[in-house]
């Protein structure tokens, strides 16, 4: 079985550089979960838009 070296409890710096990289990869899985959404959204309110008054004036 390999035998790793004990190894102390990480450095305060190396613990804040980590959190910090948690939370920004977090915060950006977040905001492209969100241009993705927005990005879906384009095509139907185009849709909308373009073809809309023509449908409306159709439903009177």
């Amino acid at each position: 079985m390999l035998r790793l070296p004990a190894q102390g409890p990480a450095p305060r710096g190396e613990t804040t550089s980590r959190a910090r990289a948690a939370v920004l990869s977090i915060t950006g899985s977040i905001v492209a979960i969100g241009i993705a959404a927005v990005g879906l959204l384009v095509v139907p309110i185009a849709a909308l838009v373009v073809f809309g008054p023509a449908l409306f004036d159709l439903l009177r």
